[in-house]
């Protein structure tokens, strides 16, 4: 099952003027959060690394493996050709947050990690007003025209709504903005592909071995009609939370 963990960085102290609360946390975080120069982008960074912790400690108490286990795999994070965060053994996860809220989602399993290399995306954004601009550059055509003909009132919602399932796709495929928006389709809750000939054209234009193996998967994956996802509502927020794997908890989960 995949959980979606929820923490309100807000809350959290200066770590600059707390130290002690980087204890614990890989030395490229604590590298990061000291190199930040704003307040609230050190506690995001630092929610960000708590909210990791929490959930790698989560997915090894469930697999049975205890503390121990989560602090050593956060301290062998790897990262992918697009610069996307994963362990090579141990549970599949993703991070996102917006404003002053973090999540993590991951796989708990009692393998502590999926048979099938389960993909996982997640993206958390604030409600804002409407823009048609963003829409019409980024989104389909169909896409963009449920937009225009959904009442005033329920547009920025549902923009967000959008928002959110594109960017868990693009952070499940590993390829973030290198995938573009508009060659895949998520207005029906499900991935689609209305142009397969753009989407060949988009592989093929792929160089070097590792971007064309990486294309290569993320187009596959698009046409596979495997990609599950889940939405949640959060205060002022939308969470959607994609993977290969289509059992979800029914609520996220707020920590801390």
């Amino acid at each position: 099952m995949i959980v979606t963990y929820l923490l309100d960085t807000h809350t959290l102290p200066d770590p600059v003027e707390n130290p002690e609360l980087l204890d614990g946390l890989p030395q490229e975080r604590i590298e990061k959060i000291r190199r930040l120069k704003h307040t609230e982008s050190r506690k995001q960074s630092l929610g960000a690394g708590l909210l990791l912790e929490h959930g790698l400690r989560q997915a090894a108490e469930y697999a049975g493996e205890g503390h121990q286990q989560a602090a050593e795999l956060s301290s062998v994070i790897e990262y992918g050709a697009f610069g996307k965060p994963h362990l090579a053994e141990g549970a599949p996860f993703n991070l996102s947050h917006t404003g002053s809220y973090a999540i993590v989602s991951i796989m708990l399993s009692k393998e502590n990690a999926a048979p099938d290399k389960t993909a996982i995306g997640c993206d958390i954004e604030q409600v804002r007003k409407y823009d048609p601009r963003l829409a019409r550059r980024f989104f389909t055509g169909t896409e963009y025209q449920i937009l225009e003909g959904t009442d005033a009132d329920r547009q920025a919602d549902m923009f967000c709504r959008y928002w959110t399932r594109k960017e868990s796709v693009l952070k499940m495929t590993g390829l973030g903005m290198s995938l573009p928006l508009d060659l895949f389709e998520i207005s029906s809750g499900n991935v689609a592909v209305p142009d397969e000939k753009r989407l060949a054209a988009w592989q093929a234009s792929a160089e070097g071995k590792a971007q064309a193996e990486a294309y290569g998967a993320a187009g596959e994956l698009l046409r596979s009609s495997r990609v599950q996802m889940r939405e949640y509502r959060y205060k002022d927020c939308w969470i959607t939370v994609c993977s290969t794997h289509d059992q979800f908890a029914p609520q996220i989960v707020a920590v801390m």
